[in-house]
């Protein structure tokens, strides 16, 4: 590790893979830096003549906005696109969290660079941190494409599961519009339907699936149940509930008598 000059480290060699640096951060990296907070060093690649900076992009900025000349770098050598290689497998498990395009982002470069002719998507993953299905769908438009057909396919299977009544002998009156959707309902099942559909898609496209979308998962699967209609067969379900109401009075009825 060494003190190189912030002016002599370049940021412009292709190595920033996020989709954008928040300033937010910057400031409250720079902040701590004035209160003396020893930050981890930052990542240059040294080709002989510049330093390009692999990670610490933020980092570099708050040590800028604080004043400071030089940081503690981790130098190694190498050229600008062994730079921009490295740079595809930093702040996998430190660092500010990465977004989804920021991994994409990654696994593109990655794909494109060639240093990873005839590499697996595993051992691709493995480079940029990433799950296996994530590389497969960034490498194949059409797996990605299977993937989400086969979610679909999940989602809608799950939404057509039988809804168990639970209904009660009681003495007072059954009514009718105590079953069936109402008009709030059908639009709070379309929206609550749409969302799942929506959520499942983004994190489809995730890095780690199961892990990301397990909690949210079982809490729209109990809003949906919890609504007992769902966007499709919505009339079929009305006129069935409604058939078994009917029968269920008439019962009560001839009971009463």
């Amino acid at each position: 590790m060494k003190v190189v000059r912030l002016d002599q480290i370049r940021l412009d060699g292709g190595t920033q893979m996020r989709e954008h640096l928040d300033q937010n951060v910057v400031k409250e990296y720079a902040e701590k830096m004035r209160q003396g907070e020893v930050f981890p060093p930052l990542i240059t690649m040294f080709d002989g003549s510049t330093h390009w900076l692999v990670d610490g992009f933020h980092r570099y900025l708050a040590y800028q906005a604080a004043g400071k000349q030089g940081a503690n770098c981790e130098v190694h050598t190498g050229t600008q696109e062994d730079a921009i290689f490295m740079a595809t497998s930093v702040n996998g498990t430190h660092g500010l969290q990465r977004s989804n395009a920021t991994k994409k982002k990654c696994v593109e470069v990655a794909l494109a660079s060639s240093k990873t002719a005839g590499w697996s998507n595993i051992k691709i993953a493995k480079h940029c941190e990433v799950s296996e299905t994530f590389v497969a769908a960034i490498r194949d438009p059409e797996v990605k494409a299977k993937q989400a057909e086969n979610m679909q396919k999940h989602v809608e299977k799950k939404a057509k599961a039988p809804v168990k009544l639970d209904l009660q002998e009681t003495d007072d009156p059954v009514k009718l519009d105590d079953f069936g959707p109402s008009e709030e309902e059908i639009r709070a099942s379309e929206r609550a339907h749409n969302e799942f559909l929506e959520f499942m898609q983004e994190a489809f496209e995730a890095d780690d699936v199961l892990a990301d979308t397990s909690e949210k998962l079982k809490q729209t699967l109990l809003e949906l149940h919890h609504l007992k209609i769902t966007n499709n067969g919505l009339v079929n379900t009305n006129t069935e509930l409604t058939k078994m109401v009917k029968s269920l009075q008439r019962q009560l009825d001839k009971t009463k008598k």
